[in-house]
C-alpha cells in the first residue's frame, strides 16, 4: 500500500497480533455472512466477489469523472445505472480471466499508477488532481477517496483489477491481424472520391409559375376521380371547421424611405416626389388589370416586390383577416375585410410598401367536398405542370452546356433564371428598375469530395448519378443525362476525381493498419467479454440478487413509456451491456455534444 505516505505510523507486531486474533475469531464464529450470501446490500456475486451497493456507488462516481452522467428521467432512458453495474461486472469478469491465465498484477502496480496521478476506469487513464506538478499529495488522495466513499485498500484493489482487465484486453488485441487484401479494400474505398457541381430544378419553383385554367382543372377532376378521392380522405381535416378566411392575393411596390423628422425641405420634397412616382406606378399596374384585361397573376409576377408571393402570382393563400390577422400589414387586412370576391382594391400605402390587394374568395366552417376536391385538383395540376416545366428547363440547360455554354456563366447570379422573366426592358430608363422576383433561383452548387458508394452530400443516395459520374470522361463538361431526384431534376458535372494508388497506399498503410486493428480488436474484446459473462451466469459463477437489482434499475419510480404505453427502456438483464466499456453511454454523450469531464 501507500505506506511511505502514511508515515510508517504502526507497530508491525501489533498488527500481527490483531491479524491472529481476527483469524481465530473467524474460525470460531464463522466467516462473515456476505462471504456466503449476497449480504444486506449485495447486488450480485461475480466469481465469488460480492458486488455491493457501495461498489456500485464507487463505479458511478468514477465513471462520472470520465463521462458527465445525466440525471432523472434522462438517466433512466439512457440506462446509466445499467451501464455502471455492467462496468463493474466487466472488470471482474476480465480480472477472473486474467487470473486463470496466470497474468500477474500486484497491488504495487496500482500504487504506482495512483502515485503517477491517474485513475483507471472504463479502460481509460484519467488525470486525477492528487498529483500536482509531478509530486504525489497523499492528503489530496485521501480526500479523493472520501468523495468515492471507499477505503484506500479497496480503491487499490479495484485499480489492480482494472489493470488486470486491461492486460486481458491487450492480450486479445495483440492477437488481431488484418489481411493485406482487406487493408487495400478499405484504402480503395476511402480514397476513391469525387466531387460534383450541379444545378437543381425544383418542381415547386416551377409549380409556383403555373395558373391552371378551368378547363385543366375540370379535366383533372374528370380523369382522376380515384386519386382525388384518396387525396380528399387524407387532407379533409384542412377543410373542416374553418374560421372566416379570404383567399388573399397581393402585389407589393417599393416605397421610398421617409426622411427623418426635421429633415431639410429639399429632402422631404424628393421623398414626396418618389412616393408619388411609386403611387403612379401602382395605379398604372391597377389599370393594366382593370382596364387592360391583364391577369392579376401576370402583373404580380412582373412587378411585385414581395419575395413570398411574387413567383406565385401574388397568391398569399387562405388567411384570416380578423382577430389574429394574416401576418401582413394591418392596412392589408383592413382592406381585405371590405372586398367582395374578385374585387381589386385601390392603391394602398402601408408602412413597408404600396399594395394592390385582391380577394379571390371567402369561406368559413366546413368546405363542401366538391369545392375542396377542386382546390386539391388545382394543386395537383400545378405540381404536374411544375414537373414538366422543371424537366424542360433541365433539358434546355443540359443541351446548352453540351453545345459549349459554361455552367457557371449560364447560372450566374447576374443572369435571369431559366423559366423566369427576362429582366429589365430594352430602354435605358428601365435599368433603374429593380429586377423582378418571380423567376426560380437556380445556382451552381458543389457536393465536396465523397467516397464511392456513399450518399451524395446535398443530394442523397443516387446510384445512377454516382455510377455515371464515375464512368464519365474526366474532361467532359457535363454528365449527359438529366437526373430525376426527390423534389425535382438536376444536371451535374464532375468537379474533381481522386483515385486510390499503390503509392498512396504504401504511405497510408501503417496508420490504416492501426485503425483497422483497433476496430477489430474492440469487436473481438466485446464479444469475448460478453461470452465470458454469459458463461459465468450459466455456470452460476455469476449470481444475481434479482430483487435488489430490479429495485436499483427502477430508478425509484415508474419506467418511462411512450404515448402508446410501451416502455422506453427495455428490461435489464445482467450481461446485456457487458463488453463495451460504457460504450453506449460514451456514444450517447458524443451525440449530445458532451466532452469528458476529466479531459
Amino acid at each position: 500500500m501507500l505506506g511511505i505516505e502514511r508515515g510508517k505510523g504502526g507497530n508491525l507486531v501489533v498488527w500481527l497480533i490483531l491479524g491472529v486474533l481476527a483469524l481465530a475469531f473467524g474460525l470460531t464464529f464463522g466467516l462473515p455472512s456476505d462471504q456466503l450470501s449476497f449480504g444486506e446490500s449485495g447486488l450480485l456475486k461475480v466469481h465469488g466477489e460480492n458486488v455491493s451497493k457501495e461498489d456500485f456507488v464507487y463505479q458511478q462516481r468514477a465513471i462520472s469523472w470520465v463521462i458527465p452522467l445525466p440525471e432523472g428521467e434522462e438517466a433512466q432512458t439512457m440506462g446509466v445505472r445499467e451501464e455502471v453495474l455492467e462496468a463493474v461486472i466487466e472488470r471482474l469478469v476480465l480480472a477472473h480471466v486474467g487470473e486463470e491465465l496466470g497474468l500477474a498484477v500486484e497491488t504495487r502496480d496500482a500504487e504506482l499508477l495512483t502515485k503517477q496521478g491517474f485513475l483507471l476506469v472504463l479502460d481509460q487513464d484519467r488525470p486525477w488532481p492528487w498529483a500536482d506538478k509531478g509530486r504525489f499529495d497523499y492528503e489530496m488522495f485521501k480526500r479523493g477517496l472520501a468523495s468515492f466513499n471507499v477505503t484506500e485498500k479497496r480503491y487499490l484493489e479495484i485499480q489492480r483489477q482494472e489493470l488486470l482487465a486491461r492486460q486481458v484486453r491487450d492480450l486479445i488485441a495483440a492477437s488481431v491481424t488484418i489481411p493485406e487484401a482487406e487493408l487495400w479494400t478499405k484504402y480503395e474505398k476511402d480514397n476513391n472520391q469525387l466531387s460534383l457541381r450541379y444545378v437543381r430544378f425544383g418542381i415547386g419553383d416551377f409549380a409556383d409559375l403555373v395558373d391552371p385554367s378551368d378547363d385543366e382543372i375540370d379535366a383533372y377532376v374528370l380523369n382522376n376521380a380515384d386519386a382525388l378521392q384518396e387525396s380528399w380522405e387524407i387532407n379533409q381535416a384542412r377543410f373542416l371547421k374553418l374560421p372566416a378566411q379570404v383567399d388573399l392575393r397581393l402585389i407589393q411596390f417599393t416605397k421610398p424611405v421617409a426622411p427623418p423628422e426635421g429633415a431639410p425641405a429639399q429632402m422631404v420634397a424628393e421623398y414626396e416626389a418618389k412616393l408619388e412616382a411609386a403611387r403612379a406606378a401602382a395605379t398604372a399596374a391597377r389599370a393594366r388589370i382593370t382596364e387592360g384585361g391583364e391577369s392579376f397573376a401576370a402583373v404580380a409576377r412582373e412587378l411585385s416586390r414581395d419575395p413570398g408571393t411574387a413567383r406565385t402570382g401574388g397568391r398569399y393563400g387562405w388567411a384570416q383577416v380578423t382577430e389574429s390577422g394574416s401576418g401582413l400589414e394591418p392596412i392589408i387586412d383592413e382592406t381585405a375585410r371590405t372586398l367582395e370576391d374578385g374585387q381589386l382594391s385601390e392603391v394602398l400605402v402601408g408602412e413597408d410598401g404600396l399594395y394592390l390587394v385582391l380577394v379571390a374568395g371567402h369561406r368559413e366552417g366546413d368546405v363542401p367536398e366538391e369545392i375542396a376536391k377542386r382546390e386539391l385538383a388545382t394543386d395537383a395540376v400545378r405540381d404536374a405542370r411544375g414537373r414538366e416545366l422543371a424537366k424542360r428547363a433541365a433539358d434546355e440547360a443540359l443541351l446548352a452546356v453540351k453545345e459549349g455554354a459554361d455552367l457557371d456563366e449560364l447560372f450566374s447570379p447576374t443572369k435571369p433564371a431559366l423559366g423566369g422573366p427576362s429582366g429589365p426592358g430594352e430602354n435605358i430608363e428601365d435599368y433603374d428598375a429593380p429586377a423582378p422576383l418571380a423567376g426560380p433561383e437556380h445556382k451552381v452548387e458543389e457536393t465536396g469530395l465523397f467516397n464511392r458508394g456513399q450518399a451524395i452530400p446535398g443530394i442523397g443516395s443516387q446510384p445512377t448519378l454516382t455510377r455515371q459520374a464515375w464512368d464519365a470522361e474526366p474532361e467532359a463538361p457535363i454528365i449527359d443525362e438529366v437526373f430525376d431526384v426527390p423534389g425535382g431534376f438536376l444536371i451535374a458535372a464532375v468537379d474533381e476525381r481522386q483515385i486510390a494508388t499503390r503509392e498512396g497506399f504504401a504511405e497510408a498503410r501503417s496508420e490504416l493498419y492501426r485503425e483497422l486493428t483497433i476496430q477489430r480488436a474492440n469487436g473481438v474484446i466485446s464479444g469475448f467479454t460478453k461470452y465470458q459473462c454469459y458463461l459465468g451466469k450459466a455456470r452460476v459463477d455469476i449470481r444475481v440478487n434479482d430483487k435488489q437489482v430490479k429495485a436499483l434499475m427502477s430508478y425509484g419510480g415508474e419506467t418511462p413509456k411512450d404515448a402508446n404505453g410501451v416502455p422506453l427502456v427495455p428490461p435489464y438483464h445482467v450481461c446485456d451491456r457487458v463488453g463495451d466499456r460504457g460504450g453506449l453511454l460514451q456514444l450517447a454523450m458524443l451525440m449530445r455534444g458532451r466532452t469528458n469531464a476529466g479531459g
